[in-house]
């Protein structure tokens, strides 16, 4: 049983069941384990009762002593309207994925953003990660010194292992208390630069990049990948950030993160970002036809599921 780990609000639903239904199509034997951050969210998975899917209320982590803390230091706000609850929000990723393990005894969980889509099974990830406790993958443009993070939290996997639960635990605590010892230096992103610590403190040899074996691709990346057509890139690292320097790598695209991609359903268009934070990307090829396809795909989960 594969074991995946992701959560929304209503607004974001759309995007959550467009990641189930593209694990869905290709991916068995798995249970998506749903966190719902709103009651609205949480009453429309609970109507829906789709199979593999499997709806927690936050409520639910209130019995949980230390979402008290987490939730006292860090003030909750909606206010951009995406959805997001700021450092809440991001939060939540490794206190939810620490409450399954250690409540549930799972034997792993793998955290997907809901607004990322698979392209090949998620087995893919997994049979990378083998026989390793944690799994990450990276921004690809960034160095470790960068402010947003080498690593990038759209997928994070750890092993129910001394590690792997270990290392889980220090994330979660780590976005528990933001005024933790480590901060000053990594607490500048949210959860996510934290994830540069766990090979300075733990072992390294148990932790897998990923992203030599599991073609991954985001729009802050896609300035270095040439997309082929079938769903294939090839992936050009000059800096040497990931890869050797001057190397590139050809590659199946196992999925993609759509982040801040801003559909209007009224109007049959969409944006490719919220103010124009990803540059030209627009212009790269066959990057629209991406993105056109994960609009239709949006648009026919929200007529499916009336949305």
């Amino acid at each position: 049983m594969k074991h995946i780990v992701t959560l929304s609000d209503h607004n974001y639903l759309i995007y959550g069941l467009t990641l189930y239904q593209s694990i869905e199509e290709q991916t068995e034997n798995y249970t998506l384990h749903y966190l719902c951050t709103s009651q609205e969210a949480y009453d429309k998975l609970v109507s829906l009762n789709l199979p593999n899917i499997k709806p927690y209320n936050i409520k639910d982590l209130h019995k949980d002593k230390d979402f008290v803390q987490l939730k006292n230091n860090h003030k909750s706000n909606n206010r951009n309207g995406y959805g997001s609850n700021d450092h809440f929000h991001w939060a939540l990723a490794s206190f939810f994925s620490y409450y399954l393990m250690d409540s549930y005894d799972l034997p792993h969980v793998l955290y997907i953003d809901s607004d990322i889509v698979f392209y090949h099974p998620v087995e893919r990830v997994l049979d990378a990660v083998s026989d390793k406790s944690i799994g990450l993958i990276t921004h690809k443009h960034n160095k470790k010194d960068a402010a947003t993070g080498y690593f990038n939290v759209g997928i994070v996997y750890f092993k129910n292992d001394e590690v792997g639960k270990s290392c889980l635990k220090f994330w979660r605590d780590c976005c528990i208390n933001p005024s933790n010892e480590y901060s000053e230096v990594y607490g500048t992103c949210g959860d996510q630069k934290y994830l540069e610590l766990f090979d300075k403190l733990f072992d390294k040899n148990k932790i897998k990049i990923l992203c030599h074996e599991v073609g991954n691709i985001a729009p802050w990346n896609l300035h270095m990948c040439k997309l082929l057509g079938n769903n294939e890139m090839l992936w050009y690292d000059h800096e040497g950030f990931v890869l050797e320097p001057k190397t590139s790598k050809v590659q199946s695209i196992v999925f993609m993160h759509f982040s801040h991609f801003t559909p209007d359903f009224e109007n049959q268009s969409f944006k490719l970002d919220r103010g124009g934070e990803w540059g030209p990307i627009a212009s790269y090829d066959n990057v629209i036809e991406l993105y056109r396809e994960y609009f239709i795909r949006c648009f026919h989960i929200k007529r499916k599921y009336r949305l």
